[in-house]
């Protein structure tokens, strides 16, 4: 899960923590 995100939310943590926040919790919601 990680791996996926930190590849996908890569770009997003550079631009902002904000990014990756909202969609660690929307698929650890799921």
């Amino acid at each position: 899960m990680v791996t996926m995100m930190n590849a996908r939310t890569g770009r997003t943590v550079r631009t902002g923590m904000t990014g990756l926040t909202a969609i660690a919790r929307a698929e650890s919601c799921r």
